[in-house]
């Protein structure tokens, strides 16, 4: 199937809610593939979705080499591990670019790209000058809404090809998988993962940069207790859990949003300074029937959220300024047990040498704005 879609498509609000793109970053205009995509209902899970700015949904590709020989138990029929699949993307002229965002879908599954193999090349469907930029890089067990990445020298191109050689969406490991997360995704009305019938590449947003993004997964700074970026995004966990792809998106209204911050203002006690003045801005907001995606309404959800975290440290500041904790590995749970975890940073995962041996022992300290 030859899919693809030419129209300059708008930088929405929407992806800024989880994974905000910076100036240096960019959605590519359009993406091309031979491989086939799911295709119930047709065009729902179609190619383009992965550029559409909608992290409410993705793209479905099927795996396209079908070295299986089960024709009955498995779709695609013949399909079998490695999972594999090749689109092109078209940056709409020619662009500095040295690494790119792989973002996966908003559900609590791993069926993102595993291992990929990225290309520069000169044509729109991948097959002139083509030039390596990334080999055979593994991608973390990624999901909810997060973002993997792969990185390269920066190169000047219009056009990149990216291999999927492997997809996280196969057989999980264990016999506990049967049993606990194939059942709760039929549940909750989420497509199957992990019973190894369906092997594909699910993929969300797919954006390239030409400088590194604040929330690239580095080593924590040492005089940061908690990245900034999984600060507002454990904020919208709590308040709006996986609905998170839908908040600060709307180009009609603003009713949740307002609800939202409603709520998070409501847990700020009334002498707390500055509270009065996030009010009057939500009432501007209002009166002016700002729509959600208006920016200023995720600004002052995210400034309403520091004030509720500010208050609700400060008993504790008051009795234990500072504080001892270990950190260690996770010791249990489904992400435990799948040796998988959909956070793929350093805040849960430290490569360190002497971390892989035991834990750290570390003060924490409470400062005033929490």
């Amino acid at each position: 199937m030859k899919t693809k879609t030419n129209a300059v498509l708008p930088v929405l609000s929407l992806v800024l809610s989880v994974c905000p793109l910076a100036a240096a970053e960019f959605r590519p205009v359009a993406v091309w593939t031979e491989a086939e995509c799911f295709s119930n209902p047709p065009g729902k899970y179609a190619v383009e979705r992965m550029v559409d700015g909608d992290l409410g949904t993705y793209a479905c590709l099927l795996d396209d080499t079908r070295t299986g020989k089960d024709d009955k138990n498995v779709w695609p029929r013949k399909a079998a591990p490695p999972v594999t699949a090749t689109f092109v993307l078209d940056l709409g002229a020619e662009r500095t670019v040295s690494g790119m965002r792989f973002v996966a879908r908003n559900a609590w599954v791993y069926v993102l790209a595993k291992n990929v193999s990225v290309c520069a090349c000169a044509d729109a469907q991948g097959r002139e000058n083509i030039r390596m930029l990334a080999e055979n890089k593994e991608l973390p067990a990624t999901s909810s809404s997060n973002s993997a990445f792969v990185e390269w020298p920066s190169v000047t191109t219009r056009y990149v090809r990216v291999c999927v050689n492997d997809s996280y969406q196969q057989r999980y490991p264990g016999p506990w998988m049967p049993e606990a997360q194939i059942p709760w995704c039929r549940k909750v009305g989420l497509p199957t993962a992990g019973d190894g019938k369906n092997l594909n590449t699910q993929i969300a947003e797919i954006a390239c940069y030409d400088s590194r993004p604040a929330d690239y997964p580095v080593k924590n700074p040492p005089d940061v207790a908690f990245p900034r970026h999984r600060l507002e995004r454990d904020w919208l966990y709590q308040d709006v859990g996986l609905d998170m792809a839908r908040v600060f998106t709307s180009a009609n209204d603003f009713e949740k949003e307002r609800s939202v911050v409603e709520k998070v203002l409501g847990r700020v006690p009334a002498e707390e300074s500055g509270l009065k003045a996030l009010w009057q801005r939500l009432d501007q907001l209002v009166k002016g029937e700002a729509p959600a995606c208006d920016p200023r309404w995720r600004a002052l959800y995210l400034d309403a959220c520091a004030a509720r975290r500010m208050a609700r440290l400060q008993v504790i500041r008051g009795k234990a300024p500072q504080f001892v904790y270990a950190k260690h590995f996770i010791f249990g749970c489904m992400q435990g047990l799948a040796g998988k975890y959909d956070i793929p940073d350093e805040q849960i995962r430290d490569y360190t040498y002497g971390f892989k041996k035991g834990g750290q022992l570390c003060l924490g300290t409470l400062l005033k704005d929490g």
